[in-house]
């Protein structure tokens, strides 16, 4: 009778630590999918960044072109109207 006993409360402390190995199991994979969720989060995170930083980058380049174009026409009409006062200048001296 005590050998049965001892067999029944061996067999529970056995099934007891199964559900102990497979609960810790369970906890080691939700722990891993949740790094991995964690990770691919941080990854499309970076990669947002790294789009919008290279919009940012194409967009000043852009405005800089812009600008500078700006620039350029300014200073063409500038020229090209010094050029005209020069001319009108030089008719009205005739």
């Amino acid at each position: 009778d005590l050998t049965r006993l001892a067999q029944a409360h061996y067999d529970r402390e056995r099934e007891l630590y199964k559900a102990y190995v497979a609960q810790q199991r369970a906890d080691s994979n939700k722990s891993v999918r949740i790094q991995d969720a964690d990770a691919r989060r941080v990854a499309n995170s970076q990669a947002k960044l790294l789009k919008y930083k290279k919009q940012m980058k194409d967009y000043a380049i852009e405005w800089s072109n812009q600008v500078t174009a700006k620039e350029a026409a300014a200073a063409k009409a500038q020229t090209d109207a010094e050029i005209k006062a020069a001319k009108d200048k030089a008719n009205a001296d005739k």
